[in-house]
């Protein structure tokens, strides 16, 4: 009949339209996300050129940068605010104070590394048995060094030097002030050192180069029988 046929055609008219709409939404969806791809790819490529006329050397200087703004320890503790490091403690103290244990040592220089995660208290213990006053009577000579991520060997001795004539109440060579010989200063390092018996602190110490240490370390060994070097770390290797 007249009237099914024009429904039929109402409703397949209903249909053609929704499937142009349909395609239209599609189309233009569709061109959205191919402009989206395409200001991602602008992005990428921009980021890729910067880092290629950027280069290492900024992220080199971003990371000193990072390492030099750590905070610098320093051998003073507020007593008042430890709890619970008392026993760990005095059995350093008491293992440094030991002179059986000292006598045991064929090297004049031994290292006791405190190894953990960070906020542990690693220096805090440290702290605690630098400024205990059994352990001032026993070392003719104390050095607290915050190392820190970077381990330059020539800053750490130069610093020992520093820290050496204060402790004597002598005054810096002017060599050792200024030289950047590393040869010169650890002959000036090691004739401070030469027969006094002392304790070193190194604190946050990042270092797993074995030469590094073993460069600044060449200088210490001088140091009267029962020296020791306390390191803070929260690198494993040294505790092996």
């Amino acid at each position: 009949s007249k009237l099914e046929g024009q429904s039929k055609y109402n409703h397949l008219n209903k249909v053609r339209s929704g499937l142009c709409c349909f395609w239209l939404n599609t189309c233009l969806s569709n061109h959205k996300i191919l402009q989206g791809i395409r200001k991602v790819d602008k992005k990428l490529d921009r980021l890729v050129k910067e880092r290629q006329i950027i280069g290492p050397n900024m992220i080199n200087t971003t990371d000193r940068k990072e390492i030099k703004e750590r905070p610098e320890t320093s051998s003073i503790v507020d007593n008042s605010s430890v709890f619970g490091r008392e026993e760990d403690k005095e059995n350093i103290v008491k293992m440094f104070l030991d002179q059986k244990n000292s006598n045991s040592n064929h090297a004049n220089l031994s290292i006791l590394p405190i190894v953990g995660m960070g906020g542990l208290g690693k220096t805090t213990l440290a702290q605690l048995v630098y400024n205990d006053r059994r352990i001032k009577n026993h070392f003719q000579l104390r050095v607290w060094l915050c190392v820190s991520q970077n381990f330059d060997q020539m800053k750490l001795t130069r610093e020992t030097i520093e820290s050496a004539a204060s402790e004597f109440e002598s005054v810096v060579s002017g060599v050792s002030s200024v030289t950047t010989n590393m040869n010169l200063l650890q002959e000036d390092l090691s004739n401070k050192l030469k027969g006094k018996k002392f304790l070193l602190v190194l604190d946050d110490v990042w270092n797993e180069d074995p030469e590094k240490w073993d460069t600044y370390r060449r200088s210490l060994v001088t140091g009267g029988k029962g020296s020791r070097i306390v390191v803070t770390t929260r690198k494993k290797m040294w505790g092996n």
